[in-house]
Parts: structure tokens; sequence; C-alpha cells
């Protein structure tokens, strides 16, 4: 899988798969205090960005025992509206975009946001490859539409 979670002295001696030929440490975040007004335990915050904007944004929620909040992998996955997106996440949205745009042409990305046992939000992780909305959310024309934007953009 790829995935280890465990205490750091335990790390060392983990085998990852050797398909892979580099890796990432991150410290685990402890999540189980939610995000108020969106999930109560455990997250994982998704913010899909295109045109320098937030145009849909979910939260996946770990199956429970795990720690895995990936759809594939069990967990579940429901949109948010951004308006109810702590202002602290949306601030960081908007200085990454901010420095995304002067340094990249029209980028298309997430971010993955996670909030500590202190209340403060983390990114987890930039994805460069962003899922679709399913077909019944409610922002799935604002994120197709903002995409054909960024598209039609790139024609001119």
């Amino acid at each position: 899988m790829g995935v280890f979670i465990g205490r750091k002295s335990d790390a060392l001696g983990f085998h990852f798969p050797e398909k892979y030929e580099r890796y990432i440490a991150q410290e685990f975040v402890d999540t189980t205090s939610g995000i108020p007004g969106i999930t109560s335990g455990m997250h994982d915050l998704r913010v899909a960005v295109i045109n320098g904007k937030a145009v849909w944004c979910h939260v996946r929620v770990p199956k429970k025992g795990t720690f895995t909040a990936n759809a594939a992998q069990g967990g579940t996955l429901t949109e948010v509206d951004y308006e109810k997106v702590p202002s602290a996440i949306k601030n960081i949205v908007s200085e990454v975009s901010k420095k995304f745009t002067e340094r990249y042409d029209n980028p298309i990305y997430s971010l993955d946001f996670g909030i500590n046992s202190d209340g403060n939000p983390l990114i987890f992780e930039i994805n460069d490859q962003i899922g679709f909305p399913k077909w019944e959310m409610k922002n799935r024309d604002k994120f197709l539409n903002a995409l054909v934007d960024n598209f039609k953009s790139r024609l001119k």
C-alpha cells in the first residue's frame, strides 16, 4: 500500500513496496477534533482550485477503525459548501493561489487540509490530478465550467 501509520521509531523498519523509488515522510496529524460545522471527527478536506478560485470542496472521512480517508479505500466523501470552510483555510487557499498563479500558467490543482487538535489547519497534500465531482453534486457545473474557461484561456 505504501502508507505507514505508526510511531516514528517503528517507521525506520517499515518496508515500502519496491516499485517506488522515493517516499515522503509526514508526521501524523491528529484530526479527531473535526472541522466545526463540517465534520466531528477525523477528516481530510479537499479544495479544488481552478482559475485561481476555489470551485469545489469536499471532506473525506475514514472508515471506522482506519486512518485512510481515501474514498477508494473505504472512506466517505461528502461535498461541502465553500462558505462553510473555516476562514483560516480560505486564507491559506488564497495565499497559495496567488503564488501559484504568479509562477505557473493558470494551474488546476487541489489542496488537502486537516485541522489539528489545536484548531490549526495544515496542508497535507497538493494534487496536480484532481477527481471530478459526482454527477449529483451541487457544484459539479461550477467545477466543469471553470475547467472549460481554463481550457479556453489556453487557446488564446
